[in-house]
């Protein structure tokens, strides 16, 4: 009997391709076909062909999807480009070490921690697990993290949240059945002495990229507290704080990255920054890089929206290949076209966008640190929102689809934070039916900007007993 088995990427009588003749989702479009396994009846083996080619097109999607999302390891580059990525990185550093010697504050994690509390200020972090007792940091897939109040021994990040009205939340993502590696999203909630709040979301991306974005999430708030940027606010000078703060920001990653050994020539984050008074009816955003901010409201949906940092930003390519970088791109079965940025005639960073923090081997050459800042004014009384995520909520939802899960849930009574997990679940089961086995990390802040300013706390440490009344706007019981 001749063998009359469909094989994955060859085309058939009674076949059609979803893509093209010769990729792998060949698929049976005649369910009538006759093909002869023993055991098997034609429709059952028509079946089994395409649950067959659609698990080797999601694979494949998937790998792609890694690739396009990790900037190349090190140790996968050829030797020549370890060695010449060696030499760039010390002659960057000795000229960094000569400029803004003696220029440096303290801006540890420790130092940056103890400066919450001092008068009317505090932040809230998401907490990255720290090593165990084998010196290994692991945390587990689609886990949701934990969030860090500063001053410490005061109420947790999450409840204080959520008596404030903010939601907030960052789930580890999932890259593999056995993937125990750091979530590379970020956030922070700070309020700062002079009133002003900071709303930071920050996507991590290459082999350090848990680093960047930990230490961004904390620096920023922390340069916008900091004496150059409260004058800045001060004077109305908005835009230009936050400018200063990344610039500052920037450096702090440069100068922690080389002392604590990261490999923050080929990693970095994302950045976008929201900074808001509750005496001012705009906001100001700041963004480099893809995680998306939106401007929404009732009965309006998607009122304003930023513009992600990618090559396919005409403008954002122009720069970055008149500065010293290349484009190259690669168009897989799926018809999914992968985007990466390399330094001319070398073989790395290899990155997907066009603006970044960390990333310092391509800092010279286009991908710069200097965030795109608008200003969005907003009406009180209308029930705006201030929406800020990464792209494991944009991937696979449209800003419009994210926009109408949000008002829904709201108009539901659901809390922010009810809100967000909502819109999780929802983002998370879209990976599902794409990726299988991967899922991107997620992360996002829900802001309500009719609500009034953020308090002046810290609340008393539990044991001493305390009231959040004047936090929740609601009466309370002491026990």
């Amino acid at each position: 009997m001749p063998d009359l088995t469909l094989k994955l990427g060859e085309a058939s009588p009674g076949t059609r391709s979803d893509v093209t003749a010769g990729t792998p989702m060949t698929v049976a479009s005649d369910m009538s076909t006759k093909v002869l396994v023993e055991g098997q009846s034609p429709d059952k083996r028509a079946r089994s062909n395409w649950k067959s080619a659609t698990a080797n097109l999601k694979q494949k999607r998937w790998v792609a999807r890694v690739r396009a999302r990790s900037i190349l390891a090190e140790d996968d580059l050829p030797e020549e480009a370890i060695e010449d990525l060696a030499a760039l990185r010390m002659a960057y550093w000795k000229k960094n070490q000569s400029e803004h010697e003696g220029k440096r504050i303290d801006d540890s994690l420790e130092a940056m921690s103890a400066i919450w509390g001092s008068a009317k200020s505090w932040t809230v972090v998401g907490e990255v697990p720290g090593p165990n007792k084998f010196g290994i940091a692991r945390e587990r897939p689609l886990l949701e993290r934990d969030l860090k109040h500063w001053p410490a021994d005061s109420i947790s990040g999450k409840d204080l949240l959520q008596t404030v009205g903010v939601g907030a939340m960052v789930i580890k993502g999932k890259k593999g059945a056995t993937d125990f590696t750091l979530g590379q999203d970020n956030l922070s909630v700070s309020r700062l002495d002079n009133g002003w709040e900071v709303y930071c979301i920050m996507d991590g991306h290459g082999p350090d990229g848990h680093w960047p974005s930990q230490r961004g999430v904390n620096a920023m708030p922390f340069y916008l507290q900091q004496a150059e940027c409260s004058a800045l606010l001060a004077a109305g000078k908005v835009e230009q704080a936050l400018h200063v703060a990344f610039e500052q920001t920037q450096r702090s990653m440069e100068h922690h990255g080389w002392e604590e050994k990261i490999k923050l020539f080929i990693s970095g984050t994302t950045a976008s920054v929201v900074l808001r008074h509750p005496d001012k009816s705009s906001v100001w955003v700041a963004t480099t890089g893809d995680s998306r901010v939106v401007m929404l409201a009732p009965g309006a949906g998607v009122m304003q929206l930023t513009q992600d940092h990618t090559p396919l930003v005409q403008v954002e390519l122009d720069r970055v290949q008149s500065s010293g970088c290349e484009l190259e791109c690669q168009t897989h079965d799926d018809g999914c076209v992968e985007r990466r940025i390399f330094l001319k005639g070398k073989k790395y960073p290899g990155i997907a966008m066009t603006r970044s923090l960390g990333d310092l081997c391509v800092k010279g050459s286009g991908v710069t640190a200097i965030p795109e800042v608008v200003e969005w004014p907003f009406q009180t009384g209308t029930g705006a929102m201030i929406l800020v995520a990464s792209d494991g909520v944009w991937e696979f939802l449209k800003t419009e689809d994210v926009g109408r899960i949000v008002l829904r849930e709201l108009g539901r009574n659901s809390t922010p934070k009810e809100t967000l997990a909502k819109l999780f679940e929802t983002a998370k089961a879209r990976w599902a039916e794409e990726e299988d086995n991967y899922c991107d990390d997620i992360s996002a802040v829900l802001v309500p900007l009719d609500m009034p300013g953020l308090p002046a706390v810290p609340v008393p440490p539990r044991d001493a007993g305390m009231c959040l009344a004047g936090v929740c706007r609601a009466g309370c019981t002491l026990s």
